[in-house]
C-alpha cells in the first residue's frame, strides 16, 4: 500500500490529523534527489519540476526503470502541490518525510543522478 502512496505523491489529498510538521519548507530544501529505499522510489526536485521514477531488484541489483513522469509543483508553506494534489512534507537535513491520505513516506537526500544512486546502491 505504501508503494502506492508514493505513485500518487503528487495526486494525494493529505488528512489533516495534526500531527504533522508544520514548519514551511523551502526550495532549497527541496531541490534534489529523493530516494525511499524500502518502496521503490527516487523523487527529483528542480526549480519548478518534480520527476518520479521508479526502481526494483535486491540490494546490489537494483534497476531503474526506463519510465518516469514529471509534473510542475509550487510549494504553500509545508505542502507540496502538483496539478494532481498535494501531500504535507516535514525535511530534517537529508530526511524528508512525506505524508498523505495513506499514511507517511520517508526519504533519503542523495547528491546525484537517479541513474547515479541506483550504481552507488549497487556498490559500483
Amino acid at each position: 500500500m505504501m508503494m502506492l502512496m508514493v505513485m500518487a505523491l503528487p495526486m494525494m489529498v493529505a488528512c489533516g490529523g495534526g500531527d504533522e510538521d508544520t514548519t514551511p519548507i523551502t526550495k532549497s530544501q527541496l531541490i534534489g534527489t529523493w530516494y525511499a529505499i524500502n518502496d521503490g522510489w527516487i523523487l527529483v526536485f528542480t526549480q519548478h519540476e518534480l520527476s518520479r521514477y521508479e526502481f526494483y531488484g535486491t540490494p546490489g541489483d537494483y534497476k531503474l526503470k526506463p519510465s518516469y513522469d514529471i509534473q510542475y509543483y509550487t510549494i504553500d508553506g509545508n505542502r507540496i502541490i502538483t496539478e494532481k494534489g498535494e501531500a504535507f512534507v516535514s525535511i530534517k537535513g537529508n530526511t524528508m518525510s512525506v505524508t498523505g491520505n495513506s499514511g507517511t513516506l520517508i526519504y533519503t537526500k542523495y547528491d546525484g543522478t537517479p541513474r547515479q544512486l541506483i550504481d552507488n546502491l549497487n556498490g559500483k
